[in-house]
């Protein structure tokens, strides 16, 4: 059977309508793991990045200005296949803060006008 697929956002830097998203796909150790229960392993050998647009969202905590949210739709041409450990060296010491993920509320209007 195919693996099952595991999803994660993780921002990187696009052009200010778009964000981009990553999908890995874990494998698990072993062809019985009903039998091998407590010896499960799961492995990932690469990303699918794919950019989604941003649009206006519906979030309740948003306190001023608009919220945003990802769309549905994404550009299958835009998607990016890479290998999991080439990307883990190039994002290394890149991790944002929550804080740092933040956005004010004008810079919010001004990517929902593109």
């Amino acid at each position: 059977p195919p693996p099952p697929s595991l999803r994660s956002s993780m921002k990187k830097p696009s052009p200010p309508m778009m964000t981009t998203t990553t999908t890995a796909t874990a494998a698990a150790a072993g062809s019985n793991l009903q039998r091998h229960r407590h010896r499960r392993r799961v492995s990932f050998s690469e990303l699918e990045i794919r950019s989604y647009p941003v649009i206006l969202g519906d979030h309740p905590h948003c306190a001023s200005g608009p919220p945003l949210s990802l769309g549905w739709e994404y550009d299958p041409n835009a998607t990016v296949t890479i290998d999991l450990d080439e990307y883990e060296n190039e994002r290394a010491g890149t991790r944002r803060s929550r804080g740092d993920m933040r956005l004010e509320a004008t810079v919010r209007r001004e990517m929902l006008k593109g």
